[in-house]
C-alpha cells in the first residue's frame, strides 16, 4: 500500500556523554521523530533519509519499523550522530557528524502529504534533491514544513532565511518555534514574522512558544492563541516533533482552511504534553491521544 505521508529528513543517533564518563545513545532526528509519531497515530508513512549500513543505522531502522515506519535510506559511510557532552552544571557542548545526501531516492507513489523538516531543506548536497522531489509532486499533494533551525549545520543567517521563506511559499502548513524565528529574524517580533509568512501563501502558520502555548495564523486576520495543558514535565525532547505529527494527522483529515482550529490545536498540544510527560522522544499512540481527549472532557 502506498504511504499516506512521505517524510523527508535526517535520522540520527543522539549520544549523551555524562560528566565523569559513560554515555547513552538514543535514536532521533526531527523528521524521524515526526515519522515515528505518525506511525503511532496509525498513519502509513515512509521516511526518506540517509543511514549507514552500521549498528546505529540498524537500530534506527528497527526503532522506526517498530512503529510502522517504512524507511527508504540513501546509503552513507556512517549513520549521523549528534554528541552532547554534559558538564557538571548541566550545560552541553554539541558535536555533529552528519552527511545529508539522498541522491538515490525518489518519490514513486503519490502521497497525500509530504513533510519537510529541519536540515533536509537547508543542508547540501541533499537539500537540492529535496527541492527536486517536491517540484515533481502533483497539485493534490500537500506540503508541510518545520524549519527546526540548527544554526551550526546550515548556511549563514541571510542565506538560510531566503531558503526558509522559499519553503514557506511552497507549503500549505508551517510549524515554527519562536526560537527559530529569533535566529532567522533577530530584530523582529515572532508574531510579526508569522503574520508576514501567513501572507506568503500557507493556509496556516502554527507558532510555538514553549510553555506559553501556540498561536495559529491564517490568511487575513485569523489568529488564535492556545495555552499548554498542565503536566509534570520529564523533559522536552521531541515535543515539537510530536506536535508536528499531530498537525500532519489533522491535514490528512481536512485541509487547514477547513479545520476546527480549537479541536486541532488542542489535540496537537495534548500530543506534545504526553511526550514531555515521559523521557525522550516518545510520542503518543492514537489510543493514548484519544484517551486523554476523553478524560479532558469529563
Amino acid at each position: 500500500m502506498d504511504a499516506e505521508v512521505t517524510v523527508i529528513g535526517e535520522a540520527l543517533v543522539d549520544i549523551i556523554v555524562r560528566p565523569g564518563g559513560g554515555n547513552d545513545e538514543y535514536s532521533g532526528g526531527s523528521p524521524a521523530n515526526v515519522a515515528l509519531g505518525l506511525g503511532r497515530l496509525e498513519r502509513s508513512v515512509r521516511l526518506l533519509t540517509a543511514v549507514g549500513e552500521d549498528d546505529r543505522g540498524r537500530r534506527l531502522r528497527s526503532w522506526l519499523g517498530d512503529s510502522g515506519v517504512e524507511v527508504d535510506a540513501h546509503p552513507v559511510a556512517r549513520t549521523a550522530t549528534a554528541r552532547a557532552t554534559l558538564a557538571v552544571d548541566g550545560s552541553a557542548q554539541y558535536d555533529f557528524d552528519l552527511v545529508w545526501d539522498i541522491a538515490s531516492l525518489s518519490i514513486d507513489e503519490a502521497p497525500r502529504v509530504v513533510h519537510i523538516g529541519s536540515l533536509s531543506a537547508l543542508r547540501e548536497p541533499g537539500a537540492a534533491r529535496v527541492r527536486e522531489l517536491v517540484d515533481g509532486l502533483g497539485d493534490d499533494t500537500v506540503v508541510t514544513y518545520d524549519p527546526n533551525i540548527r544554526p551550526s549545520l546550515i548556511p549563514p543567517r541571510e542565506a538560510s532565511r531566503a531558503l526558509v521563506e522559499d519553503w514557506v511559499r511552497r507549503s500549505t502548513l508551517v510549524k515554527v518555534s519562536d526560537e527559530d524565528l529569533a535566529w532567522l529574524y533577530p530584530a523582529e517580533p515572532a508574531r510579526e514574522v508569522a503574520e508576514r509568512w501567513a501572507a506568503l501563501g500557507p493556509e496556516s502558520i502554527v507558532l510555538t512558544r514553549g510553555g506559553e502555548g501556540i498561536e495559529v495564523f491564517g490568511p487575513g486576520d485569523r489568529v488564535r492563541e492556545y495555552p499548554v495543558p498542565r503536566v509534570v514535565v520529564s523533559d522536552t525532547v521531541g515535543a515539537g516533533d510530536s506536535m508536528m505529527a499531530a498537525l500532519v494527522d489533522a491535514v490528512l483529515a481536512a485541509s487547514p482552511s477547513a479545520w476546527d482550529l480549537d479541536e486541532v490545536a488542542e489535540r496537537a498540544l495534548r500530543s506534545a504534553a504526553i511526550t514531555v510527560s515521559r523521557p525522550g522522544a516518545d510520542p503518543p499512540t492514537r489510543s493514548e491521544l484519544d484517551h486523554w481527549a476523553r478524560a479532558s472532557e469529563r
